[in-house]
């Protein structure tokens, strides 16, 4: 196991040995608990921001391709109108008015 010699600033190490006294817990240890929660912490929240930016991704390309269809679905139903229009015009058919 490393040893690491760190500075922390008077008032938090002040924090630190009166937490760890009153609930009689080692310095050590509390010390390494809490640098593995906090990193735990910051890799979790690194996960939720790439698959937040991965579902907006996604969700951009689905809707380009619902337009892409809504597109052709659109160009077919004018085709269908169109060729619709031709018969009736072809056959004589006339709308009766009300």
């Amino acid at each position: 196991m490393k040893q690491v010699k760190i500075s922390l600033p008077n008032t938090l190490l002040n924090d630190l040995d009166e937490y760890v006294q009153k609930n009689k817990i080692n310095q050590k240890k509390f010390i390494e608990k809490a640098l593995r929660t906090y990193l735990k912490k910051k890799k979790k929240e690194k996960i939720k921001k790439d698959l937040t930016k991965g579902y907006i991704e996604v969700s951009r390309f689905n809707q380009k391709l619902a337009e892409q269809g809504l597109e052709q679905d659109l160009t077919k139903v004018t085709h269908y109108e169109d060729v619709l229009k031709k018969l009736t015009e072809n056959s004589g058919y006339k709308k009766k008015k009300r």
